[in-house]
């Protein structure tokens, strides 16, 4: 499956999204990391394969995440469902300004 990467100079953490293409909350998610300068890569779940799809799907749920979009997955251990910057805050460790 391939993703989209967006440079930032914030590099410190790997951060990976699942996003809809035009789900307000996923453009606002993508907003927050470019406004923060955070490096990082997303998957649009609407525009991959039928088998990608599945395989998120699956992924996520195996990850007994609820699936509710965007999923922010940050450093492989953190995931965030939905936008929820006070948590992006969190576990990107962004000063609240």
């Amino acid at each position: 499956m391939n993703t989209i990467k967006v440079e930032g100079k914030n590099r410190n953490n790997h951060v990976l999204l699942f996003t809809l293409t035009l789900w307000k909350r996923c453009k606002m998610t993508k907003e927050y990391l470019i406004e923060h300068d955070i490096a990082f890569e997303y998957v649009d779940v609407v525009t991959v394969s039928e088998e990608d799809r599945r395989e998120i799907f699956d992924t996520l749920v195996s990850m007994t995440i609820p699936v509710g979009f965007p999923v922010s997955i940050i450093d492989d251990t953190v995931v965030i469902s939905g936008y929820h910057p006070d948590e992006l805050n969190d576990a990107l460790k962004i000063a609240n300004v």
